[in-house]
């Protein structure tokens, strides 16, 4: 058995209470072992879909460490975006592979936000949320669960129950996810990584997943090695957040969010002010630039609080 939090082996015994069996040949260690030299077909994917950056290839390599080790305490979840051809389904692959087959399940936003839906989730470790296109939503069951809080599950001719769901969410899109909550309880946890490039059909490996698959011991000893200090890859993770990459992709994706960006704040209050009008005499200006100015004035204090 392999603790992923010690990185260490240990034999097997009942008393870990395994019900399934990862099928993974962990071969030995090689003396400078590394990615680029000892798991080629991964180390290619990985530096075309970090864009040959590596600031964003260690922030890839976190997020896959945050699946592996299953760090759902951290409280947030990962949410992958870019054309189709981008490598995005290959992350998820990859993510599939490291939690284990038996670990991973698929489902939609829809099943986070229903207590009867919640039901197919209970006892993963990796939730995926594959093509959630042009969804919009205030995200409440996304925000319970991957801010540790119980949720109410209520299956099929059973007693309804409140329960924790310790799973990492990642969802993959073309486009990014529409959250109408402005209270920062859904920004607060999101990690957007985009992928923009889109790989060419002549350039594409038919046999990549399997490839990669065969180099899975190396990859989990190198995030294991990369991250021994965990804290590392949350700290990368919050990093991504406030990116300039993050806050283009919300602009592009929100109307709301882009109009605020075009907006500061002055020393001095020599601008028009509002006052509270009475019903009857409220203008359209009012009426369409002070709920935009209510969103704007709340994501600018909590970005003053960070």
């Amino acid at each position: 058995m392999l603790d992923t939090r010690t990185g260490l082996f240990s034999p097997h015994d009942k008393k870990h209470w395994l019900r399934t069996l990862c099928e993974v040949d962990y071969t030995q260690p090689v003396d400078g072992e590394s990615l680029e030299t000892y798991a080629p077909a991964f180390w290619r994917w990985l530096d075309r879909a970090a864009g040959f950056n590596p600031e964003k290839r260690d922030i890839i390599l976190a997020a896959l460490f945050m699946v592996l080790a299953n760090r759902y305490d951290w409280q947030l979840f990962l949410e992958v975006t870019g054309p189709g051809g981008s490598g995005k389904s290959i992350l998820a692959e990859i993510a599939t592979m490291l939690a284990g087959e038996d670990n991973a399940t698929s489902a939609t936003i829809e099943m986070l936000e229903s207590p009867r839906e919640r039901a197919a989730l209970i006892g993963f470790s990796l939730i995926r949320l594959p093509d959630q296109e042009k969804w919009s939503g205030d995200g409440a069951g996304l925000k319970a669960i991957t801010g540790g809080d119980a949720v109410s599950v209520d299956p099929k001719y059973q007693n309804a129950y409140s329960t924790h769901i310790p799973a990492v969410i990642l969802a993959v899109n073309n486009n990014p996810m529409r959250f109408t909550d402005r209270s920062g309880g859904v920004s607060r946890r999101r990690v957007i990584l985009h992928f923009p490039d889109q790989i060419a059909p002549e350039e594409r490996d038919t046999q990549l997943k399997e490839k990669i698959a065969s180099e899975l011991a190396v990859i989990v000893r190198q995030l294991m090695q990369r991250f021994s200090d965990p804290m590392s890859a949350r700290t990368l993770l919050q990093s991504q957040q406030n990116s300039d990459e993050a806050l283009t992709i919300k602009r592009d994706a929100d109307s709301a969010f882009d109009f605020c960006g075009y907006l500061k704040v002055l020393p001095d209050t020599t601008a028009c002010l509002w006052v509270m009008l009475t019903l009857s005499h409220v203008s359209p200006v009012h009426t369409f630039t002070m709920p935009i100015w209510s969103i704007w004035r709340l994501t600018a204090i909590k970005t003053r609080s960070v």
